[in-house]
């Protein structure tokens, strides 16, 4: 806290170091995005990855650059769960928490491979996404393909997996990640943003001089004065 304050009221020349060190970062970005870009272009002009099964899915082979995986696997709708983060400053965070097994996993088991988490507005999109991705019977439920970009990390991850491992008792896999699946097709999953890098640098660049893009008046303190938020996990009914 005492660095925060001090940051806030330090001298012109240590905002205008930071100033430089940020729209440095935000180069760096700016280059990133332009490599994501050509991945994505070069993903489109591919064929979709054929599917690997979920538990031999490796983070480190099967995701390609353009983030793009296609993993073959069951759902246990008895982990479903409906995660809100609540907050006195802003509206409900509210996602849909579906756990991901093997294609060859017992319904008791115990080892949590992956996750979907969704907006409550694209859960009947995801049904007819899912319904049309079916590609065969596993243990307890039909087998999926599910083609969408992996990640790591997602909004209320800490959430997810806290429901997860707490609530339902499972362990998660050394690859697990989030799924997002190409709910509107892959073409507009991969479509080009041909001004995103240039946004980002331009975001960065009003970090640096301490611009809240929604009020510049507020200055370097609006990013930290924010109440921390509390949150609850219900179950999915």
């Amino acid at each position: 806290m005492r660095f925060i304050f001090g940051l806030i009221f330090a001298p012109w020349w240590v905002l205008i170091i930071l100033a430089v060190l940020t729209f440095g970062a935000g180069t760096c970005s700016y280059q990133s995005i332009q490599r994501f870009e050509a991945n994505k272009a070069e993903a489109l002009a591919g064929p979709i990855p054929d599917p690997v099964d979920l538990a031999d899915f490796d983070r480190k082979i099967d995701v390609t650059k353009a983030h793009e995986v296609n993993l073959a696997l069951q759902i246990n709708t008895k982990h479903n769960f409906t995660l809100t983060q609540t907050s006195r400053k802003r509206a409900d965070v509210v996602r849909r928490l579906y756990v991901l097994f093997d294609r060859n996993d017992a319904g008791n088991a115990k080892i949590a491979r992956a996750a979907i988490l969704l907006l409550p507005s694209e859960v009947d999109r995801f049904v007819e996404f899912m319904q049309a991705s079916i590609s065969g019977v596993g243990t307890y439920s039909a087998v999926f393909n599910v083609n969408g970009k992996f990640s790591k990390s997602a909004t209320l991850d800490t959430m997810a997996e806290e429901a997860i491992t707490e609530k339902l008792g499972l362990t998660l896999s050394e690859n697990f990640g989030y799924i997002s699946p190409f709910l509107n097709g892959r073409e507009k999953a991969f479509a080009p943003r041909p001004d995103a890098a240039r946004d980002t640098l331009a975001v960065f660049a009003g970090i640096g001089l301490g611009a809240d893009p929604d009020n510049p008046k507020k200055g370097l303190s609006w990013a930290i004065c924010e109440r921390a938020d509390s949150a609850t996990i219900s179950r999915t009914v």
